[in-house]
């Protein structure tokens, strides 16, 4: 009868050389494409917040007024650039997301990215 191993060894590297097993390699890369996806999630929602959020301040800008349309309210050129401001203020403070080398796990920061952004987006 063969001996019971706890974990198996990979003949190549020696006798009783420790690897790990199938089960926990999955695990723990599933741990690392739910955390790519996570991570990219969190900051999609931040994005899609500022863009939802920079489009009706946008809206309520170029809107014109009633009184706009009369003719009696001159448009104020300033308050377009402080949209714009405002709006690239906040997108550059949101982290930069991880690039990944894998493509396994660059999928899925791009999954999460997009589901965050859509929560907002509609």
């Amino acid at each position: 009868m063969g001996q019971f191993q706890l974990l198996p060894s990979k003949p190549g590297l020696g006798i009783n050389q420790p690897t790990c097993p199938q089960n926990a390699t999955r695990l723990l890369q599933d741990q690392d494409w739910n955390d790519a996806k996570d991570g990219a999630e969190k900051i999609g929602k931040q994005v899609g917040r500022i863009f939802a959020t920079c489009e009706k301040l946008m809206e309520a800008v170029t809107r014109p007024s009633d009184l706009e349309l009369q003719g009696l309210y001159d448009e104020n050129p300033g308050a377009l650039e402080k949209v714009f401001n405002m709006c690239a203020k906040e997108l550059d403070a949101i982290p930069v997301m991880p690039a990944y080398d894998d493509p396994w796990l660059a999928g899925a920061a791009l999954r999460g990215f997009e589901a965050g952004v859509r929560r907002w987006r509609g």
